[in-house]
């Protein structure tokens, strides 16, 4: 399971344990992991609870789950600071969201091959950042894939893109000015 966190850094470390700690007690209560959908679930729920009692602050922290089970296969949950939660295909979180989800809702599709799909990803960061020429440096891409998906229990691994691996998605985009 990968995360992705807008907001409030000292309260994603906090709910980020959280949901270790519950995976690990789920994982040697019942020997397998423990399903995504589950454990946003448990995440929301102290989220949701916090929003309600009076004693308390709620959480500032948003986040995207990405991952893969071996029942509902590869997914992808934004969860708000309320607990709300949702299943996605594709969708951003943080500062220009609502530009971002717009252009992903116009451009995502079933059929997307993984570059097309880094692509998009791409473009949909760059839209909605503060320059208009994008620096690798501050630029992350993770993809998220199945190493053996012969093996029914095949492993689940994150690659971060490296700095050159981004700077040649910026220039295959065009989403940097050629400089003289």
């Amino acid at each position: 399971l990968y995360a992705v966190v807008s907001g409030l850094a000292a309260d994603a470390n906090f709910l980020i344990d959280l949901a270790r700690e519950e995976a690990q007690r789920y994982r040697l209560k019942y020997r397998e992991p423990m399903p995504i959908e589950q454990l946003i679930v448990y995440i929301c729920d102290i989220k949701q609870y916090y929003t309600q009692a009076g004693s308390s602050r709620p959480f500032g922290a948003a986040f995207l789950f990405a991952g893969y089970d071996s029942q509902n296969k590869y997914q992808l949950y934004s969860t708000d600071p309320s607990g709300n939660y949702a299943g996605w295909k594709a969708t951003a979180i943080g500062t220009n969201n609502i530009a971002a989800n717009a252009f992903l809702k116009q451009e995502y599709k079933e059929t997307l091959t993984l570059k097309e799909g880094l692509s998009i990803a791409l473009r949909a960061l760059v839209k909605t950042m503060e320059t208009t020429e994008p620096s690798a440096k501050k630029i992350e891409l993770v993809v998220v894939s199945l190493i053996k998906p012969e093996e029914v229990r095949g492993d689940v691994r994150g690659k971060t893109l490296t700095e050159a691996e981004i700077e040649e998605l910026i220039k295959e985009n065009k989403l940097v000015s050629e400089k003289k």
